[in-house]
């Protein structure tokens, strides 16, 4: 049971993980300004059956369960229960001030960063200001009987840069050469 982090600065994890044969299950992480459960670079790693509300609110871009990482294999994020996720409040007090202000709402489950070998699936997203789920520059992401509820902008998008087109570079830092659609395999 963890709650209330991310409240010095804004930003942090509830739990963070990287590595092989990982397993995230049963827990409840709310009350956050950052993310939820973050995976990256992981193989054989499965997130399941946790429970994740009321975070973002100081975040856009982002989401309540996350993965980046270019070296991910067989991740399995199944049968959570994401809810009441986003910086509404947030974005419109900042637009207030600043019209200009473009932000990205937050996701019940963002993929970036190449993250590739995703199974998204018997998960339920309810009451999210941002999207259902963002798969952003990967491959091989499958997304298939989940339950979006009441997302504030797209429940599913599933196109970004293709893998072909994105790279890092030798220092480490990720290019991409031109937007593309990625065929992603989403079933409804």
């Amino acid at each position: 049971y963890i709650h209330d982090w991310a409240y010095n600065g804004g930003w942090g994890y509830a739990i963070s993980v990287s590595g092989v044969d990982i397993l995230v299950d049963h827990n409840t992480c709310h009350d956050s300004n950052f993310k939820g459960i973050h995976v990256a670079n992981c193989i054989n790693t499965t997130v399941e059956y946790n429970h994740v509300f009321d975070v973002l609110n100081l975040s856009d871009d982002v989401g309540a369960i996350s993965g980046d990482g270019r070296e991910n294999a067989n991740l399995n994020i199944q049968y959570n229960y994401v809810h009441d996720v986003g910086a509404k409040e947030l974005t419109e007090s900042i637009k207030a001030v600043n019209p200009d202000w473009k932000a990205y709402p937050g996701y019940a489950f963002y993929y970036d960063g190449m993250s590739s070998y995703f199974t998204t699936t018997g998960n339920v997203a309810a009451a999210i200001y941002g999207g259902g789920i963002l798969s952003n520059a990967g491959r091989h992401n499958y997304i298939y009987g989940n339950l979006f509820v009441d997302c504030a902008s797209t429940y599913v998008d599933a196109a970004g840069y293709g893998y072909l087109d994105t790279y890092f570079d030798e220092n480490g830092n990720y290019k991409s050469k031109k937007k593309t659609t990625v065929p992603e395999y989403v079933h409804f």
